[in-house]
């Protein structure tokens, strides 16, 4: 169970930060700081 919880929180910091990445022209610093609010 743990695994599996782990696993998705990984999954959802990549989603994250593939969005992030797409969005770059955005606000960068705005995306970043909202990573590492849920971290």
């Amino acid at each position: 169970m743990k695994r599996t919880l782990v696993f998705l929180f990984l999954t959802a910091v990549l989603a994250l930060r593939a969005e992030e990445r797409f969005a770059f022209d955005q606000s960068d610093a705005k995306a970043n700081d909202f990573v590492f609010s849920l971290i």
